[in-house]
């Protein structure tokens, strides 16, 4: 490891691709902030950068972090508390890798699941599973060709890992399935049969998205469809909320409706369920006629009515969102400018007005594409920030810690 100028630390670590993570809220009771830092880490040949991070319950954080020239190269990066490097692990594949989602245990264990397409990105789909120990350690694998479908929602691997007794995962044919950590399979129920009850009339399933654990460590999973019954706008669609806890229980918590509607959840959009059952929702489809006019963010409430939409600057990509434990929201993006790209963060009151805007590494070309709150009630942000290396201008994987006021 080397320190680089402005107080940057370069750790060799690798590089990735794709990833997909479930979030899971933070306790609204956090404890007192620890430390806030910057970090870059990579290779000093590859462009490289960070997407999904979660922390890990015992101490730390895990990303993933991808190479952006290349789609079957992925690393998985866990650093301890002040952003120093513990382990890296390296995979690689003969096949288009889409994704990788990352769950953690409360005993520092991890799961892994890689989502692969094999024959290029039209052909089957192959996931991989693996758990690891804490120290980065293969403990087993197995793999399943008829996980996740290729309908995802805002590149979101529909995969719930609770926080002590194993996951659950969208099959492509629409189960709904709960296994143990030594990977038994303990209950499959159909989707389907799920939406039976709550859905609108003539719902047809488009793809599946997983917004975490809720309040209740039940799994909450975002069904996206269209009725045929029914008439909805370009990019708009219906969405039923699913709630799965370990033991079976399923049901549907909540419906958004898009008849009638000039806005609402897209393909695009990424979904948090807060620990307080709120839902937040990142491209957040506003619509005039049947042109996209502009993307936003939207906090629902647990029967799925909007409480606030913000809507984005004209030159800002919001990507990620996280509710701040101490009060108010920090959305996550990027900027652009003449100069090019620039990370932003946007901190908004529990009302959803706008505090501040604010870019991070103005010289740099830079973006972020992950935030979470942490327990100590700080937030930890991935992108990337291009950091000149000799002749050579290099995308290097980039986690940020922070406080509630942005500030590191």
């Amino acid at each position: 490891m080397r320190l680089l100028a402005d107080g940057w630390t370069r750790v060799r670590v690798a590089v990735l691709s794709v990833s997909l993570v479930c979030l899971v809220g933070c306790p609204e009771s956090p404890g007192p902030l620890k430390t806030t830092w910057s970090r870059l880490y990579g290779t000093e040949q590859d462009t490289q950068e960070a997407f999904e991070v979660v922390e890990v319950p015992t101490g730390g954080f895990l990303a993933e972090v991808r190479v952006t020239e290349s789609y079957n190269g992925r690393w998985l990066l866990r650093v301890d508390g002040s952003g120093n490097e513990v382990w890296s692990r390296q995979y690689l594949s003969g096949s288009f890798m889409a994704g990788i989602k990352i769950g953690v245990f409360s005993d520092g264990q991890s799961l892994v699941a890689m989502y692969q397409l094999r024959g290029g990105s039209t052909g089957d789909t192959l996931v991989t599973f693996e758990l690891l120990d804490a120290d980065g350690q293969l403990l087993w694998e197995e793999e399943d060709a008829e996980a996740f479908s290729l309908s995802l929602i805002g590149d979101s691997v529909p995969i719930c890992t609770s926080s002590d007794d194993g996951c659950m995962y969208v099959t492509a044919a629409g189960s709904l399935v709960k296994r143990n950590r030594n990977w038994d399979a303990i209950w499959t129920q159909s989707i389907d049969s799920i939406l039976q009850t709550s859905a609108p009339e003539g719902f047809e399933r488009r793809g599946v998205a997983c917004l975490g654990l809720g309040w209740d460590d039940a799994c909450y999973f975002a069904v996206l469809g269209r009725s045929s019954q029914k008439t909805c706008k370009t990019a708009l669609y219906d969405v039923v909320i699913i709630r799965a806890d370990s033991f079976g229980n399923t049901g549907t918590e909540a419906v958004y409706a898009c008849e009638g509607k000039t806005r609402g959840p897209s393909m695009s959009s990424q979904f948090k369920i807060t620990r307080t059952g709120e839902y937040m929702v990142t491209a957040f489809a506003d619509l005039y006629g049947s042109g996209l006019v502009g993307e936003s963010v939207a906090l629902l409430n647990s029967a799925m009515n909007v409480k606030w939409v913000f809507h984005c600057p004209d030159d800002t990509q919001i990507v990620s969102a996280a509710k701040i434990p101490g009060g108010g929201f920090m959305l996550a993006g990027k900027r652009e400018t003449m100069s090019g790209d620039k990370a932003v963060l946007i901190r908004l009151d529990a009302n959803g007005q706008q505090q501040w805007i604010r870019d991070y590494c103005i010289d740099t070309e830079s973006a972020f594409n992950d935030i979470e709150a942490t327990t100590d009630g700080g937030l930890i942000v991935a992108g990337h920030n291009d950091k000149e290396q000799g002749e050579w201008d290099i995308w290097s994987a980039w986690l940020l810690k922070v406080n509630a006021e942005g500030e590191y």
